[in-house]
């Protein structure tokens, strides 16, 4: 006895929504992690803050803490790059001086500005949620074929 299956319209659109899943649910998932990761080293900013909860020194002039010009602040590029099966961040500065502040030197105290090898809670629920965000936008997708 043969199986016959008359809706094969339905099962063709569905095995292309599987078929593309992958790459939607990464591309909207990179898009909403840049949007988070910016949003959030703005904060660190507003609220004077390292990604560890830790509060930067002071500047010794009595300046504003880790503002003067806004080109630091500003010279944030955040990239979510494709990588083997999953997503990776690349966080850099246009600003020479970035990297000393990140990390300190022998005169100036470190001010982290983003995570080093250790990623806050606060960091990875941006890349949760925004994975978690775009698998139930694609799922409601297929409900709709």
């Amino acid at each position: 006895m043969a199986l016959s299956i008359k809706n094969s319209g339905f099962l063709r659109q569905l095995a292309v929504q599987l078929k593309e899943a992958p790459r939607r649910i990464q591309a909207q998932a990179a898009a909403d992690i840049q949007r988070g990761i910016d949003a959030m080293i703005a904060e660190e900013f507003s609220t004077k803050r390292g990604p560890d909860g830790v509060a930067w020194k002071p500047p010794r002039d009595g300046g504003e803490t880790m503002v003067r010009t806004g080109r630091l602040r500003d010279g944030f590029r955040v990239e979510v790059v494709k990588s083997g099966t999953g997503l990776s961040l690349r966080i850099s500065n246009s600003q020479v001086y970035a990297k000393w502040l990140q990390s300190g030197t022998a005169s100036v105290m470190a001010r982290p500005m983003v995570p080093g090898s250790t990623i806050p809670e606060r960091w990875k629920k941006i890349f949760y949620d925004s994975y978690d965000r775009a698998i139930s936008s694609w799922w409601r997708s297929t409900k709709q074929l």
